[in-house]
């Protein structure tokens, strides 16, 4: 009953988290596109390559805020003490534990994205010299977004371990490892 009097309570960090992602995202993978095409990079690997660099540009400006709620999951810890903890024990490098598995997670699930995106768009029929219509766009988005979320669940459930710990508690750092 009282998820249906608040359904929206807690939102306002995940609208901040998921708007400021899409920006970052999206503003470097236009970016980068046309400068990897001068750079003489063809299509496909361009489309991955510009998505990689935003997934990676994303991690570097986001993952505090990742590394906070995996915390905070992991170990029902108010958020304030979390933020506090975190600083206390561990400094601003506590922000960014598991930084090398976001960044590799990142670079190969939005490089990924793009690339399937456009592959499915090339492929799917449509208007003859037109733009294809929102159901085919929306498949094209569905079946991407399965496909890099397929490739990088390991990567996510590795993520989860080596940044999931409380602050200060000992937690490995090796992908391998924890894979």
């Amino acid at each position: 009953l009282k998820v249906v009097r608040r359904p929206y309570a807690g939102i306002a960090p995940h609208m901040l988290f998921y708007c400021s992602n899409g920006v970052v995202r999206f503003g470097v993978y236009d970016a980068a596109k046309p400068r990897l095409a001068e750079a003489g990079i063809g299509l496909r690997a361009r489309t991955f390559l510009a998505g990689a660099l935003a997934g990676m540009s994303s991690t570097v400006v986001l993952h505090p805020f990742l590394v906070f709620k995996t915390v905070q999951q992991a170990n029902r810890i108010p958020a304030a003490e979390v933020a506090q903890e975190l600083m206390r024990r561990e400094g601003f490098r506590g922000w960014y534990r598991a930084a090398h598995v976001g960044l590799l997670r990142n670079a190969l699930q939005i490089g990924t994205y793009f690339a399937v995106y456009d592959e499915m768009k090339a492929l799917i029929p449509g208007p003859t010299g037109g733009a294809l219509g929102f159901a085919a766009n929306m498949v094209a988005g569905g079946v991407a977004g399965g496909v890099c979320w397929t490739a990088v669940m390991p990567l996510v459930a590795t993520f989860s371990r080596l940044a999931g710990p409380a602050p200060g508690k000992r937690r490995g750092t090796s992908m391998v490892t924890v894979m």
